[in-house]
């Protein structure tokens, strides 16, 4: 398929001047397949082999996993480069350096470079951001990269690279159009990002054993939530306040243990699913420094308080199993008997 160039595009080009021009170079917003994308990255020698580098999939929680493990790997002195999607308000926000978000001149820059490498190849919105977070990446010489799968995992192109951790968030019926309408097609698509001989951390409470069956396929060393780390929550009295000290939880690992961990503003589960990554690793951080990570631990746009009085609280919740868990977060942490949904 013929590119549709763009002669303008070259040093002087703004950032939304280039958004544009992505736009318009392929007739579809999504085309499932790693062959374009992985030939302009072999063309730039894109290949992070310098970093530690960790794939993220799920049907929710990718964002709010992926931001406790940059945080606790900077409370470490570490460098760590995060790759997000889709972006709230700046296309910025899709790509953090050491929690702050990337100059919109190292996106326009990168962005030159693939828009010389990729020649006739045609690529997706998606594909030309995911090339250009990773150039980027490697142009910083990040200790730690972490990418968060766009759609599935298997055609993705994130998974144009072999990761050294790949972590399932969670697994629910979402973009059935692309990737089947059952848990256990889905959860094979999602499977995709795991590599032969590698590590895995599976957070879903309840793996279709189509994930199962790939592990052992694959032969990967996998962490499973029930299984090889669990959450307990403290019963306390329903008049205890908001995020109080007295409100706490416990979280135990194959070899770890924490107890009296604050509540987070994050989904729990995310939480608990982040730290058996870290433990995996041999990455986890001391018991004070972890405490002080959850309680800090935030998101734009995921379980966000924007009002005090009255009490408001918005997320980006977009398919049928994320209000749900929104709920349970207002009830359980926020201390919230009665919530009002708006959906759109």
């Amino acid at each position: 398929m013929n590119t549709q160039k763009n002669q303008n595009t070259d040093s002087t080009t703004s950032l939304s001047q280039w958004l544009s021009h992505l736009e318009s170079i392929h007739p579809s917003a999504i085309d499932m397949g790693l062959g374009r994308v992985k030939s302009v990255a072999n063309t730039m020698d894109i290949h992070l082999k310098d970093s530690l580098l960790i794939t993220v999939a799920g049907t929710n929680g990718k964002g709010t996993t992926c931001r406790l493990l940059e945080q606790a790997m900077l409370a470490q002195g570490k460098t760590v480069a995060v790759f997000s999607s889709p972006h709230l308000l700046s296309y910025c926000e899709r790509v953090r350096l050491n929690g702050e978000l990337a100059e919109e001149n190292e996106f326009c820059r990168a962005f030159e470079l693939i828009e010389k490498a990729r020649g006739d190849i045609t690529l997706t919105y998606f594909e030309f951001g995911t090339l250009a977070a990773m150039k980027m990446m490697q142009d910083w010489g990040v200790d730690v990269a972490v990418l968060e799968v766009g759609l599935g995992g298997r055609l993705d192109a994130t998974n144009i690279l072999d990761p050294d951790l790949a972590i399932i968030t969670t697994i629910d019926l979402d973009h059935q159009d692309w990737l089947g309408d059952t848990r256990e097609a889905i959860a094979r698509e999602k499977a995709g990002i795991m590599r032969k001989n590698g590590k895995a951390v599976i957070g879903e409470l309840l793996p279709p054993d189509s994930l199962q069956e790939i592990v052992a396929e694959l032969n990967v060393e996998g962490r499973w939530a029930q299984q090889d780390f669990f959450v307990v929550k403290n019963a306390v009295a329903d008049s205890s306040p908001e995020h109080s000290p007295s409100r706490t939880w416990e979280w135990k690992g194959k070899h770890s243990e924490f107890t009296q961990l604050p509540y987070p503003h994050i989904p729990l589960q995310n939480v608990a699913t982040a730290l058996a990554a870290l433990e995996l690793l041999d990455l986890l951080p001391d018991e004070t420094a972890i405490k002080q990570i959850i309680a800090n631990t935030r998101l734009p746009g995921r379980q966000q308080e924007i009002s005090h009085n009255p009490l408001v609280v918005v997320d980006v919740a977009h398919n049928p199993k994320q209000p749900k868990q929104c709920r349970n977060g207002l009830h359980v942490i926020l201390q919230v008997k009665y919530a009002w949904w708006w959906v759109c």
